[in-house]
């Protein structure tokens, strides 16, 4: 059941991935006139929508990566890990990403001194140069708490889960108030509320909650009921995106996403029980799954890019952007994840 198990994983990962360059690439669509919608719903906002899932599912991942990981050398080893896997292609995308939205002015950023490097240093912590790289920064609060929040998960899964999200909700409760004209979040927190661990806390939570055998169990029963457990999904996103377009909501902190993106996870588990047996599926999977993470990195840069493109205009536009962003993305991601292995691979051999 093992490698069965970690191919539906991975292939939840890569449909999150997939939503996720959908949600920036339809952020410029959602209130575009469209030849194309579905009750008055335009195909940019339905599709942004249905995309929501993207960022609280790499969270919940990330949780059940961890809990099945073998980890070794404690701790800190734990962070050692974490931090050269994560954290130095996060400085580097991150530096990258400033100088691009630094372009126009590099000269007077350099002669900036002390006063740049705060400017960097602020941006940096906030994952502030690009739309997507907050994620990060909520990944990496994730990673300090993980070591004791393992512990209470093993010792109370479900009342660890129910706290977390009785938390999460709390968040999500503020930001509905917000909206409303009800302002109770603290100014000092209101700017960072989005970022910051607690918002989060239950995706991950339940992440570390599937353990080995609740990960295998939560598999098997997924595909012991696909249908109702698609038809529910497909139920519950027709409700949550009539919602946010009723709400003119496009944030992904609410408390119907809490239960969207716990569906269509089961849905993917589920879907796996099909799209896994044929082999050509499976080795697709593996590929994008292997190369997530620098898509993930790389796609906003290279929308930059093709947005400057005239087939970009209409509906089709967008999907044609899509398609370029998604595929260019895939195939700078393979190049540069091949030439850092290999670089690595001669680094090692210097070192024996």
């Amino acid at each position: 059941m093992e490698s069965k198990k970690l191919a539906a994983l991975d292939f939840a990962r890569v449909a999150a991935m997939l939503a996720v360059v959908a949600i920036h690439v339809t952020s410029g669509y959602v209130y575009a006139e469209g030849a194309y919608t579905l009750w008055g719903i335009s195909l940019g906002f339905l599709w942004n929508q249905l995309s929501r899932f993207a960022v609280p599912m790499f969270v919940v991942i990330s949780g059940i990566s961890l809990g099945l990981s073998r980890g070794t050398g404690g701790t800190l080893g734990f962070y050692k890990k974490r931090l050269v896997k994560l954290g130095l292609p996060y400085a580097l995308w991150f530096t990258l990403y400033f100088l691009y939205e630094q372009r126009g002015a590099l000269r007077e950023f350099f002669d900036g001194g002390m006063e740049s490097l705060w400017v960097y240093l602020r941006a940096f912590v906030q994952g502030q140069s690009a739309p997507h790289l907050y994620f990060v920064v909520i990944i990496f609060q994730c990673y300090l708490v993980y070591p004791l929040l393992k512990k209470w998960v093993e010792r109370a899964p479900v009342a660890s889960v129910v706290v977390a999200l009785v938390v999460t909700c709390l968040v999500e409760e503020l930001y509905f108030l917000l909206e409303l004209g009800v302002d109770l979040i603290p100014s000092l927190v209101r700017p960072y509320l989005w970022l910051l661990l607690p918002t989060w806390l239950f995706y991950f939570t339940v992440g570390c909650a599937l353990d080995r055998v609740r990960a295998e169990g939560l598999v098997a029963f997924a595909q012991a009921h696909k249908l109702a457990i698609l038809g529910a999904t497909l139920a519950f996103a027709g409700v949550y995106v009539a919602e946010s377009y009723g709400m003119n909501s496009l944030d992904s902190i609410k408390l119907a996403l809490n239960l969207y993106t716990l569906l269509v996870l089961l849905s993917l588990f589920a879907l796996w029980g099909w799209l896994g047996k044929f082999d050509g599926v499976r080795a697709v999977v593996n590929f994008l799954a292997k190369h997530s993470m620098t898509v993930y990195f790389c796609h906003v840069l290279l929308l930059y890019v093709f947005q400057r493109f005239p087939f970009t205009a209409g509906t089709w536009g967008m999907i044609l952007l899509y398609g370029a962003v998604l595929l260019s993305s895939v195939a700078v991601a393979f190049l540069w994840d091949s030439a850092k292995a290999r670089l690595g691979r001669q680094l090692t051999r210097k070192r024996a």
